[in-house]
Order: C-alpha cells, then structure tokens, then sequence
C-alpha cells in the first residue's frame, strides 16, 4: 500500500503565501536602509586666510613706429684740377737706367689661332646609324661564302660537322681585318672560314655621323656534309 499525506500537513500548498511573505519583509528592509538617517555633528573646519598682493595694472603705452634715418648730406663732387704736367730734369751725375730689351713679335703669330688638334680615334662600333654593306646585298655575300668555301678534307674523312662562329672588323676603308674565331670545331674547318673571309671584296664602309668608322660583325658558318 502507498503512504497517503495528510492535506492539513502538506505545506507545498501554502508556498505562494510564504514567498509573498518573505519578498515584503525584503522590500521593507531595503526601503529602510535607504531611508534610515544617523545622527552626526558637523566638522568646522579652520578658516585659512591668504593675503594676495595687488593685483599690477600695466599702463597702457602707445607704440610708435620708429623714426627714419635722417639722409645723409651730399657732399659736393670736386673738379679735378687740370694742370699742366710737371717735368723734373735729370741730375747730372745720375745715370740712365737701361732699358728692358723686349724682343719683336710679329703681330701674326700673336693673333694666330693654333692649328686643330686631330680627332681622336672612335674606336670600334658594334652599331652605327649606316652599317656596312657588302656589294650586292646579303644575298650577294652569301653566295660569295657558299662558292668559295671548301670541306676540309680531313673533316670530312672524320665526319666532323658543326658551326664556326668567326667575328671581325670592317674598317673604316671597307675591308675585313682582324678576322677572329670565337668559336671553332677544329679538323681545318676554322682556318677554311678564315681564308673565305680574308678574300671578301671591300665593303661599303659604315658611318657615324656621317664619318667612316670601324664597325665589328660577327658571322656564323656551318659545316655539314651531304648524305
């Protein structure tokens, strides 16, 4: 059987009236602390007196613009006096200085501008505004290159094949010099690019200004065999 409450004893009921309780006796408390007030004595506090000194007016004073400087007086220019020159004779026993021994001049060579000097070389251009042009054109060169160049016979009994990179100089009266291999593969084939390029015709040379210059090409010859 399960245990019966008695209503009489059950206080869940009466919870409402007890928080209703509680929450007005806190209300009361709060508004009592805040309205509570306790009896005190005022505090005199001493009386401190400081002596000031006058107060110091300035005077009022006017501000005058400072007075300009007198202009000097202009003194009056003096006329020279033109008088006739003195001449004061020479003593007798003195002697006559001598006189400095200037040599002659002729008034051309003092006037005469020095000669020009000579213009300094350039030097080498690798691009110019006119650059150099080989009779005929580029088409006339390569064709120049392919009829006088010959397979070395020992490269070609070795089977060497390759690119022979050769730099050289067009001077300023159009003919290669200082003929170079930059870049060779050896079997006779460098000194055959050589010996093509020292028999090329003279060119029309570069210019600079309008001045024939010494201008540097580069030129790459390939070797193959035919098969």
């Amino acid at each position: 059987m399960e245990p019966k409450k008695n209503i009489r004893y059950d206080l869940e009921r009466k919870s409402p009236l007890f928080y209703s309780i509680g929450l007005v006796v806190a209300l009361i408390c709060v508004t009592a602390a805040f309205e509570w007030k306790a009896a005190y004595e005022p505090i005199e506090l001493p009386t401190i007196k400081e002596e000031f000194p006058e107060s110091y007016i300035v005077p009022l004073t006017a501000i005058r613009d400072p007075e300009p400087p007198k202009p000097e007086a202009i003194k009056p220019i003096e006329k020279p006096s033109l008088q006739p020159p003195i001449f004061v004779d020479e003593a007798p026993d003195s002697k006559p200085q001598p006189k400095s021994e200037i040599p002659d001049i002729p008034f051309d060579d003092v006037m005469a501008p020095p000669p020009p000097a000579p213009d300094p070389d350039p030097g080498v251009f690798i691009v110019v505004e006119s650059m150099p042009k080989f009779p005929g054109g580029d088409k006339a060169f390569y064709q120049f290159i392919s009829d006088h160049l010959k397979y070395p016979k020992e490269a070609r009994r070795h089977g060497v094949e390759g690119r022979v990179i050769l730099q050289f100089i067009i001077d300023e009266t159009g003919k290669a010099t200082d003929i170079k291999v930059l870049k060779g593969i050896g079997f006779g084939c460098d000194q055959e690019a050589i010996r093509v390029l020292e028999k090329l015709p003279l060119y029309e040379p570069g210019k600079q200004r309008g001045r024939a210059v010494k201008v540097k090409q580069t030129l790459p010859i390939v070797f193959k065999l035919p098969y």
